[in-house]
């Protein structure tokens, strides 16, 4: 049994359709953060609340719902956690939402329960079959639990997205 919890026609809606479920209750679920391109100076309390808060609070009741009857979870979240230019909501929500997987694998892992993430470039549903494939084995799986697995075809590795500074900072 594989319960889906994504939004129509998201990437983790698209994977879901390829996705082998284990034999025992699974879930995949959607943790992309809210698309929103902004740089840390424009940024204030409502655009955090709005953008990290609220859908780390609604990932956490998701999980809640989840657990513990669902004893293999699967995220699909954003690489964005590891950094990249524009993307401080994203990379906030990113890594809320992998401290919170971490934590709930150590909390539900003497019910048997794994849960993992998988990071991917973006919510586009050309990478769907890579993430249903990755999904599939960690669903089949009782041997990682706890993990960010990236899903990007190595791309996390390359620091060709480094640019100059437009202008150096200020001094304080």
């Amino acid at each position: 049994m594989l319960t889906v919890r994504a939004r129509p026609g998201s990437l983790t809606d698209t994977a879901a359709r390829l996705v082998t479920a284990a034999g025992i209750p699974s879930a995949l679920v959607d943790a992309m953060p809210p698309p929103r391109a902004a740089a840390l100076a424009g940024l204030g309390d409502a655009d955090f609340e709005s953008a990290f808060v609220v859908p780390l609070a609604d990932l956490a009741q998701t999980l809640a719902d989840l657990l513990p009857l669902h004893r293999r979870i699967v995220l699909v979240g954003s690489i964005a956690g590891l950094g990249d230019w524009d993307a401080v909501l994203s990379g906030a929500f990113a890594a809320g939402a992998t401290g919170l997987m971490r934590s709930v694998a150590l909390e539900f892992m003497s019910h048997g329960v794994t849960i993992n993430l998988i990071a991917a470039p973006s919510d586009d549903p050309c990478h769907a079959l890579q993430v249903a494939a990755l999904a599939s084995a960690l669903l089949a799986s009782d041997g990682v639990s706890g993990q960010a697995v990236p899903c990007d075809g190595g791309a996390n590795l390359r620091m060709s997205r480094a640019r100059p500074r437009a202008a150096p900072l200020r001094e304080p």
